[in-house]
């Protein structure tokens, strides 16, 4: 992240102020008058590192509100722009207004929440990130040791860039909960599909028939059966006709027929007069013979058809095979047959969704493993575990300088500090207002150090506002040893009344800022 330029209008006590950041390499001192009341105090020095955070966050190093930022002459009309990497920021109060351009097209969002979002996506840190890492003095944010334990984590996060760590841990949460909900949805599915099937294969049990019915009874229709059974009424009537019939033709005349077909033409007959009683002969006739053989013929054709009928009728009784109760039950069981249909039906959609929850709840278990390596316990733990030691060692490199190695600092997983000075543990509200001061600084300077590790966020320039505030001698020679060590990649801009630090950095450029009848210039 590099900060370019700042221009500000109508800010605080300044009615135009602009700051080249480009121009300015190593250590700045910013000097100031107040010729309204003959000190420095009040001059406007600290303004133009206002400036920055305001540009940036729309917020004040000194938590102050909005409205207080505006010049109390022009009462109106209070604008910060700044140029950071390829991004223009413009940032207004009375009338408020926020724009942002990234390589020179407009960007700005209907809701200057989700502007912001664009800024600080862009620039890969947030305001507390910002003031944690960047500044340093009586105005900045609360100092990294005396935040709570989860701004300690935020802080630390943002640093290395962990916020992707928590996006995804998100994401999984919420992809976690939804093949929960598909698992309960399943469940309840099956729970239903279950009790369904065993309601219809009990239905089932009551429509089947013998095994070999279905076969029998498959050609035939309710109508069908229904006219075969009134049939067979009128058979068993017809059939006890014809036997009625075959009885009537059977008697003496065919008899004595029978016996003169017998005989044969020519043949004679003795028999006696019934009148007289005298024995008499008489001879078959060929006209006797042919009528009596006419006869016997036709009756026994007439006995075959009879005969033939019967059996017909009879074959007629063993074809029909049942009453139409019979029949209302084979019906039953045919329409069961769709039952078996849809319940074969349910059953495959069970094995489905068996089949299918089973995915589910190895998808369940392997969202849960990533939800647990995402988590505080899981990567995030890993990596402070990993870079504990870098910070560590960056923050006791600079305790060297400051405090010629008196205090040392280890932070543990859970970034817990352990406080030693001279090799006995110590509290940190123990300590005196000079070694917290110091302590305070080195942390902050090993943070920014892990801030550097990260291209998307890294800034070129640190801010010191009287940093040399309850400092010993050897202190402010540690911190200005320190100073030197640091302005190799950074710019340093230092505000400081301390006479011995001021000495120290005579040398150094100075940018001079004047407050005369209540309006500050930068000269």
């Amino acid at each position: 992240m590099q900060i370019k330029k700042v221009v500000f209008k109508n800010f605080y006590s300044y009615r135009y102020g602009k700051v080249d950041f480009s121009k300015y390499k190593g250590i700045v001192r910013i000097e100031g008058v107040n010729k309204d009341s003959g000190g420095s105090n009040g001059s406007g020095k600290s303004v133009f590192f206002e400036a920055v955070v305001y540009g940036l966050f729309g917020k004040s190093i000194r938590k102050s509100t909005e409205d207080a930022m505006i010049n109390s002459v022009a009462g109106k009309k209070c604008c910060v722009e700044i140029e950071v990497d390829n991004m223009l920021i413009h940032r207004c109060r009375k009338p408020s207004s926020l724009h942002v351009w990234v390589d020179g097209e407009e960007v700005t969002s209907s809701h200057a929440n989700k502007t912001q979002g664009v800024i600080e996506e862009h620039l890969g840190i947030d305001y507390k990130t910002f003031m944690a890492a960047t500044v340093f003095g009586q105005h900045s944010s609360t100092d990294f040791l005396e935040s709570s334990a989860d701004d300690k984590r935020k802080i630390i996060n943002a640093f290395l860039n962990l916020d992707y760590v928590f996006d995804m841990k998100n994401k999984i949460k919420a992809k976690r909960s939804e093949v929960r909900r598909e698992i309960r949805d399943s469940d309840i599915l099956m729970g239903q599909l279950e009790k369904d099937s065993k309601a219809l294969a009990t239905k089932i049990q009551g429509h089947r028939l013998p095994s070999n019915a279905e076969s029998i009874l498959s050609e035939y229709t309710l109508e069908e059966v229904l006219s075969k059974e009134s049939y067979n009424n009128n058979l068993t009537y017809r059939l006890e006709s014809l036997k009625r019939d075959l009885r009537s033709v059977e008697g003496t005349q065919i008899d004595k027929a029978r016996r003169v077909i017998d005989r044969g033409v020519g043949a004679k007959n003795s028999y006696k007069c019934s009148e007289c009683g005298t024995e008499q002969s008489d001879v078959v006739s060929e006209n006797i013979y042919h009528f009596c053989k006419n006869k016997v013929d036709t009756h026994d054709r007439k006995v075959e058809e009879l005969h033939q009928q019967i059996r017909k009728l009879q074959g007629t009784f063993e074809k029909v095979p049942c009453t139409p109760k019979e029949y209302s039950n084979w019906l039953q069981a045919k329409q069961s047959e769709g039952l078996f249909e849809l319940v074969q039906e349910m059953e495959d959609k069970i094995k489905g969704l068996s089949k299918n929850k089973n995915i589910l709840e190895n998808r369940y278990e392997i969202f849960g493993f990533w939800d647990r390596a995402f988590s505080e316990k899981g990567l995030v733990k890993f990596v402070i575990r990993t870079i504990r030691q870098y910070l560590n060692d960056r923050c006791n490199y600079y305790l060297g300088y400051l405090t010629n190695g008196r205090i040392t600092v280890k932070f543990d997983d859970e970034l817990v500090e352990n406080i030693e000075v001279l090799g006995g543990p110590r509290h940190y509200i123990s300590l005196s207002g000079g070694e917290r001061r110091k302590l305070n600084l080195a942390v902050m300077l090993g943070l920014q150090s892990l801030l550097s590790k990260s291209s998307s966020s890294k800034t070129n320039l640190l801010f010191f506002d009287e940093v040399a505030e309850n400092l010993d001698e050897d202190g402010v020679n540690g911190l200005r040893a320190l100073l030197y060590d640091l302005k190799e990649d950074k710019t340093l801009f230092v505000i400081t009344h301390n006479p011995t630090l001021r000495g120290l950095l005579d040398s150094t450029k100075i940018i001079n800022v004047v407050k005369t009848k209540g309006e500050s210039k930068i000269l």
